[in-house]
């Protein structure tokens, strides 16, 4: 197995070990839609060395150029913006001090069904 693939595995089982990543079930996600898989995001941010692990799985997923040119880290202010502000986090943490940093960027919905960035206040 590749390196890439090891990475996966891994962090497929430590996600269902963790029970974020639920398999074997019958999950209704809440907009008329059902399935089998379901991702808990408040077992994902339960412990934070979960999230650190899960979100330096998916920096080691990405090609290196990404994560070197990477500025802007956006994550949707309810339920992915602690996910995107750990993966900005780490990724500065694998630059060089002299790397300009890498921003986070909350956004919301947009009424319109885009996506708003939300400013800093």
């Amino acid at each position: 197995m590749d390196r890439r693939a090891d990475i996966r595995e891994k962090a497929l089982q430590d996600l269902k070990q963790s029970e974020v990543l639920m398999t074997d079930g019958h999950f209704d996600y809440g907009n008329g839609y059902h399935g089998r898989v379901y991702l808990n995001p408040h077992q994902l941010f339960r412990h934070p060395s979960t999230i650190w692990r899960f979100a330096q799985d998916l920096i080691d997923l990405l090609p290196g150029e990404l994560v070197q040119r990477t500025e802007v880290v956006a994550g949707p202010v309810t339920g992915g913006a602690l996910l995107a502000h750990t993966i900005a986090g780490l990724l500065d943490s694998r630059r060089s001090l002299t790397h300009p940093p890498c921003s986070f960027a909350p956004f919301n919905y947009d009424p319109a069904g885009g996506f708003m960035l939300r400013p800093f206040r």
